[in-house]
């Protein structure tokens, strides 16, 4: 990863799909997946073939065709140019010939092709009121 600071002291980073933190393989299609920060993003390929999926997707159709339909029956069939937002519970195909490229900006790209269950993240969120901090805070104002 290439980063370049500036005067603000924040860096540009840099990543490559075409040098991928990780590479997922699977039947009938591969993932490169690149981390930036604590976002994961993901460039699929994927064959005519491609077995369903249950993982939740916000994506960038790059090349080719995609049919998805839900498990509630709904469909629909997305190309080049479409960002689509895809809840887990669906089954995808490629339509026609030419192999599927996207771009997964959101959702669980980090777990595709990978079996078994997702990684799981307990958060713990304790919120306390200390006595007349209410009172202190509206006599002193926002800014102090």
């Amino acid at each position: 990863m290439l980063e370049h600071e500036g005067r603000s002291g924040a860096a540009i980073q840099q990543k490559s799909f075409d040098a991928p933190d990780d590479v997922r393989r699977f039947p009938k299609g591969i993932v490169n997946l690149v981390r930036v920060g604590s976002v994961t993003m993901g460039r699929g390929v994927l064959e005519p073939g491609t077995p369903s999926c249950q993982i939740h997707h916000l994506q960038l159709m790059v090349q080719g065709r995609f049919q998805v339909e839900m498990d509630d029956g709904e469909s629909a069939e997305f190309g080049p140019g479409d960002v689509m937002n895809v809840p887990p519970g669906h089954d995808v195909w490629v339509v026609g010939d030419e192999p599927v490229v996207v771009v997964d900006v959101l959702g669980n790209i980090g777990a595709i092709g990978v079996p078994g269950e997702h990684e799981r993240l307990v958060t713990t969120l304790l919120m306390s009121d200390i006595v007349d901090s209410t009172l202190t805070a509206t006599r002193l104002g926002d800014a102090a």
